[in-house]
């Protein structure tokens, strides 16, 4: 049978763009390695944050955005220099996004049912000039529902596209090439896998029980990034982020491996920005893991101070939620691979959030009363969960038994009990006074002139040495593997570029496999928000392009 397009990936990209071929009624055809219980892909574990811009949320918290403002922080943050060829496309691509983010993706959204927590988060706050990195208001909307709230939408559609006849979904095929007749791509090929019980997350097996092969006038790439590959990961690493770590968590399931990517290089596709990759620097340990070397990471609020694995304090704009990338550099740049917050039981009960939809199952089940209980006193449960199991978390009732421990949880005696004391105790003093040369305590400060900060995410500012906010808590943070900033490169219909820069006739792709748009339209670093949307936006770029095809 010849299908209008073949969507290798069933995540959200992929979904979006099936949405968009169902409405103008194509005949397509849906494959993915995994189960049909993991529709929805990495996206259905996410925390569901999307980057919106001068939305009703933030306006009625009184923050004032603009598109200008948008683009500004997006220019800073992506630091484009390879403008001549491999960010050529990523850059249009950034702009079309911004002024989607800022235009009809509201609406778009709503329309869909999609609603979003009243509170708008700040994430990546930046901590340098205003033309540098960071987001320079709050943007990070999160969906009511999270991860599985935003894939909702698109996977009960597809369903019903696959009940009426228009969509053949076929899961548990993986895709090994792609067949080509007279230079154009018109089909996949590849192994049907055995029929897998795994649950949603969990490893599958790759046992082959037959083969496979469908034609196709055009083929969509949705299949993800490399943050389960190690080996890739460590391949494409940065030389600028120094030697690769030997030890790190895992954020994604197994099963985002990278395998497409050099697949449709091979068929003629071309891969840009290898080096651009966005890793997180305060991942724990799951105590409860889904996947292998599954690791969450802290959404930290600004207050918890972060030290090295020598004890040292991480200067400006190294402190927590600020910048990553520049974190991860400092990080790299210690010898070590993993660092430490101090904080407070005041401190981790306002401002520690997990990533992650089922690490927050009152936003995911979308329970009011559930999400109100997170005012009173004490960490909501998922943080108590890992406060009580997780092998990351040092309590104790005073600074010399905390450093002791973690120590002790190390093993190894490179924290000194009087360096920490000292550092903790210059920073408490600064707490004495609203202004301060502290330039942590200043953002402290500042958050919290954000209403929505003040209430549900920036404690009081207090002094880490006070009995009154005990016990001490210390939490040792690993570097946790997530997103790839680059990937195929990709015109604005999503068709994938070959090495002379024209269309791979008849190959299109979408979401992180293309680096969200053009072979990485974050560039260098990323605002946060801009995943999920990255993939929503991509998939209806690419599913709108061919769906007016004939």
């Amino acid at each position: 049978m010849l299908y209008d397009v073949a969507i290798v990936g069933a995540g959200l990209a992929g979904l979006v763009a099936a949405c968009e071929l169902v409405d103008a009624k194509k005949k397509v055809l849906l494959v993915d390695q995994e189960p049909e219980n993991s529709m929805g892909g990495q996206a259905y574990w996410s925390f569901g944050g999307i980057f919106l811009v001068n939305s009703p949320e933030q306006r009625r918290l009184g923050i004032k955005d603009s598109k200008e403002l948008a683009w500004q922080d997006w220019q800073g943050t992506a630091g484009f220099d390879r403008l001549e060829d491999e960010d050529s496309w990523a850059l249009k691509w950034a702009k079309a996004y911004v002024e989607f983010a800022a235009g009809e993706k509201y609406e778009w959204l709503k329309s869909l049912g999609i609603k979003f927590f009243p509170v708008v988060g700040w994430a990546e706050r930046g901590g340098s000039l205003a033309g540098g990195h960071g987001n320079s208001v709050p943007r990070f909307h999160i969906v009511w529902g999270t991860g599985p709230g935003i894939v909702k939408p698109f996977v009960d559609k597809v369903k019903k596209a696959i009940k009426d006849g228009f969509i053949e979904f076929k899961p548990r095929h993986r895709v090994d090439e792609f067949i080509q007749h007279e230079g154009k791509i018109d089909g996949i090929s590849g192994t049907i896998l055995a029929e897998s019980y795994a649950s949603r997350g969990e490893k599958s097996s790759r046992i082959g029980i037959g083969e496979f092969a469908y034609e196709a006038k055009a083929i969509i790439v949705a299949s993800g990034g490399i943050g389960a590959n190690f080996d890739l990961v460590r391949k494409n690493w940065p030389q600028r982020l120094g030697t690769p770590p030997k030890n790190m968590v895992c954020g994604v399931p197994a099963y985002v491996d990278g395998r497409m990517l050099e697949i449709t290089e091979h068929a003629g596709g071309r891969i840009v920005n290898r080096d651009r990759m966005w890793h997180y620097t305060e991942g724990l340990k799951n105590w409860d893991p889904i996947w292998p070397n599954h690791g969450i990471r802290i959404l930290p609020g600004p207050s918890s101070l972060w030290f090295d694995a020598e004890g040292n304090r991480f200067s400006a704009p190294n402190f927590p939620g600020f910048d990553t990338l520049s974190t991860l550099e400092a990080i790299q740049k210690t010898g070590y691979e993993y660092t430490w917050f101090i904080l407070t039981e005041k401190i981790i009960e306002k401002e520690f959030a997990l990533s992650g939809s089922e690490q927050n199952p009152d936003l995911t089940n979308k329970s009011i009363g559930e999400v109100l209980k997170r005012i009173l006193p004490g960490p909501p449960a998922p943080i108590q969960a890992f406060k009580e199991h997780g092998e990351d978390f040092v309590i104790a009732d005073n600074l010399k038994e905390l450093v002791d421990g973690m120590n002790k949880l190390a093993d190894n005696e490179l924290l000194n009990f009087m360096k920490i004391k000292e550092q903790i105790m210059a920073r408490d003093r600064e707490m004495d006074n609203k202004f301060t040369k502290d330039l942590q305590v200043n953002a402290i400060h500042g958050a919290r002139n954000y209403i929505g900060d003040k209430l549900v995410r920036v404690a009081k500012p207090h002094k880490i040495l006070d009995p009154h906010n005990w016990p001490l808590i210390a939490v040792r943070l690993n570097i946790l593997t997530r997103k790839t900033l680059g990937g195929l490169q990709t015109n604005l219909d999503g068709a994938v570029l070959g090495m002379d820069g024209l269309p791979v006739p008849g190959l299109f792709a979408a979401g992180e496999v293309s680096g969200f748009g053009g072979g990485g339209i974050h560039g260098y670093r990323a605002l946060e928000g801009t995943f999920v949307g990255g993939c929503l936006f991509s998939g209806r770029q690419v599913g709108r392009y061919l769906a007016k095809g004939e």
